[in-house]
């Protein structure tokens, strides 16, 4: 996603039209819809298409997707704790696609109707409501939302706030959770601690990993993997309820957690 941005942002300062062709399911949903061009061919001709639906891209590259559980999230922090929070045999079955909280239903709604064998998990932020989802149900028709709520499993991340804030909490007021981070940090104790203090107090609460990777001088990726490990590691194991639930949606029960 930072990748895309990024991209976007250049392309826009420089005045540039750059092409970039890609099977990544990852990649594709990380750029903003109107960006996205879908060019098959039919062996004598190609075919260019706008802005095109989902569903269809879904279906045009299915043959990409080996595994046999695919979780739509929000961003890498819900995938960095769902991969910490299910155990490693379960770990590799998974495919992570990334989206808005808004899309994550139509996401959904196109691998059904693109007919892929995968296991269709929806996991939202914690700060996510049950009447919001309700709503985006809503304006589905009616034999859609019956198919979704049949067929896939809505669950959420622990907390009702931002993962971000939530993780800053589980750490902050636990026993052992400075210094568990400050152990994958490399650090102190004490420093560990008044970072985390200081997090806890921005308005920005998106950008921690940002602005901690700044502070320890540490890739900001490996920071982020550093907080979920942490969080892994708490002897109150505040993960417990995702991964049974994700080991039962695994396991073909239609688990409805929202």
């Amino acid at each position: 996603p930072r990748f895309a941005r990024h991209l976007v942002e250049i392309c826009l300062d420089k005045r540039l039209q750059i092409i970039l062709t890609t099977h990544s399911l990852d990649l594709i949903t990380a750029f903003p819809e109107e960006l996205i061009c879908l060019i098959k061919s039919d062996g004598a001709s190609h075919q260019a298409k706008d802005n095109p639906e989902m569903q269809e891209i879904f279906t045009s590259i299915s043959t990409q997707v080996e595994s046999d559980v695919i979780i739509f999230c929000e961003d890498d922090v819900a995938e960095s704790l769902i991969r910490q929070a299910v155990p490693g045999d379960l770990r590799r079955r998974l495919k992570v696609v990334y989206g808005s909280k808004t899309k994550l239903l139509g996401y959904a709604e196109a691998h059904l109707k693109a007919g892929w064998p995968q296991i269709p998990i929806i996991v939202w932020d914690g700060d996510v409501t049950s009447a919001e989802v309700n709503e985006w149900l809503r304006k589905l028709d009616k034999p859609t939302s019956d198919e979704l709520n049949a067929k896939v499993s809505l669950l959420r991340l622990p907390g009702e706030e931002p993962p971000e804030r939530w993780i800053l909490s589980q750490l902050l007021n636990t026993e052992s959770g400075c210094q568990l981070l400050a152990e994958e940090l490399n650090d102190d104790e004490q420093t560990t601690r008044a970072f985390l203090g200081m997090l806890s107090t921005m308005a920005a609460f998106h950008s921690i990993s940002f602005e901690l990777a700044q502070k320890t001088g540490l890739d900001e990726k490996a920071v982020l993997r550093s907080l979920t490990r942490s969080i892994g590691r708490l002897p109150t194991d505040p993960l417990a309820i995702l991964r049974e639930q994700i080991g039962k949606a695994a396991n073909k029960e239609i688990i409805q957690a929202v």
